[in-house]
């Protein structure tokens, strides 16, 4: 057939390719002897693995604010339930406008994974300052980072400074955020049996006093407490656990404050005083926040014995009655 070669001239064309190309296909083919990756025959998951240092980037952290204009506040060091080691660093400068401005850091042995603040002056307001402490219902204090959520993660508790509060539990590689219900100054602290309670403060009862020792006047508000006296008591509920969220709960809170009414009705003085005014408001504030029927409470109040004059005991039960009628419904 024209354009067709013989079948023997054919096979010895092949053998002589074949031939030619050996020497190459053969260099091209490595030794055994000669892998990159030794005997293993392959490469080691090691030379993958990050290197932990927790030396290193805390040397990161204090590179970059070192031309933030910030001064180091607090170094606290802390382990979680697996022994990973964290270092938190919390720091305070001042910005253009003279105002103070706050940020955390926190390293990991693997990163840093912790980056918040300082803020601008035209940056949203958000929690950058960390908590040290909150005091403890029964007397003591509570320090962070504490795992406060039963996850064994530490948690860090930071503030905006205006109410606004924020939970992250710290990892290795990152943090797992717990969000805190709004409303009121995050006060204290409650441990119970398994778990913890946050508690806000929505308001006071607090006492005036004129020049006269027995003219004391008092009054609920929904006014900040700046600090507790011996006239002056918040007026608290607590937050419970939910999730990823510390927040009030209807069943939970009206048991809550009944416990709290319960121990406040049984520390009665028959002594007049302040203070023993004081109590009773609280305690009718927390039976009334249990549910308890305002009508028969309030009628209870004002047949009490009071160290006030009875005007200056009755405008304390109104402005209360004002500050039940404003407080969110359980």
């Amino acid at each position: 057939m024209v354009g067709t070669l013989p079948l023997r001239a054919g096979l010895r064309l092949v053998a002589r390719s074949l031939a030619w190309l050996a020497p190459s296909l053969l260099a091209a083919c490595p030794s055994p002897s000669v892998s990159p990756w030794g005997q293993s025959g392959g490469p080691s998951l090691r030379l993958y693995l990050e290197k932990a240092d927790l030396q290193a980037n805390l040397q990161q952290i204090a590179a970059e604010v070192q031309g933030l204009a910030l001064e180091q506040t607090g170094s606290f060091e802390v382990k979680d339930a697996g022994g990973e080691r964290y270092r938190v660093l919390s720091f305070e400068g001042r910005n253009s406008l003279g105002h103070k401005t706050t940020a955390v850091r926190v390293a990991s042995e693997h990163g840093v994974i912790v980056a918040l603040g300082p803020l601008r002056e035209l940056d949203t307001p958000q929690p950058t300052e960390f908590v040290r402490s909150l005091a403890e219902e029964g007397g003591g204090t509570i320090s962070f980072p504490r795992d406060i959520t039963s996850d064994g993660l530490p948690d860090l508790l930071l503030s905006d400074g205006r109410g606004q509060e924020l939970l992250l539990g710290l990892q290795p590689h990152g943090t797992r955020t717990t969000s805190i219900e709004t409303g009121g100054n995050l006060w204290s602290i409650e441990r119970r049996e398994n778990d913890f309670l946050l508690l806000r403060a929505l308001g006071c009862i607090r006492g005036r006093q004129g020049l006269d020792s027995a003219a004391i006047e008092l009054e609920a508000t929904l006014k900040p407490c700046p600090s507790l006296t011996q006239i002056e008591r918040p007026l608290l509920v607590p937050l419970f656990l939910s999730g990823q969220r510390f927040e009030r709960s209807r069943s939970a809170a009206r048991e809550w404050h009944q416990l709290r009414a319960d121990r406040l009705q049984a520390r009665r003085s028959p002594k007049l005083s302040a203070t023993a005014d004081l109590m009773e408001l609280e305690a009718a504030f927390h039976a009334l926040s249990a549910g308890a029927d305002s009508e028969i409470v309030l009628t209870e109040l004002r047949a009490t014995p009071s160290a006030l004059s009875k005007e200056a005991w009755l405008r304390a039960i109104a402005s209360l009655e004002q500050v039940c009628d404003q407080l969110p419904t359980n």
